[in-house]
């Protein structure tokens, strides 16, 4: 959800993403972290349609939709967003 608010939102939910961040143990964000599976798994995701990535957005609360958007659309800005929340992030 922090990241769906981040990569569709820009500002808009910033104090919902604090509230998820948080609730995480801090502990997580310095567990070492490769990007690479991170991108395996989300392209592994049953929802999805080849690399065309399947998210489920709130548009307003009560009120969500179902959008796709290519995997290489998002890429960087994803990464830039998990290179926030984790120290140890690599990335080939």
């Amino acid at each position: 959800m922090y990241i769906k608010n981040i990569l569709f939102f820009d500002n808009k939910y910033n104090d919902v993403n604090n509230e998820i961040l948080n609730l995480i143990d801090k502990k997580y964000f310095s567990y070492y972290f490769s990007y690479e599976l991170f991108l395996n798994h989300i392209k592994n995701d049953k929802k999805n349609i080849d690399n065309n990535i399947c998210f489920i957005v709130l548009d307003e609360i009560g009120n969500t939709k179902t959008i796709f958007v290519n995997l290489n659309d998002i890429k960087d800005n994803l990464f830039n967003i998990m290179k926030k929340l984790f120290k140890n992030i690599y990335y080939k």
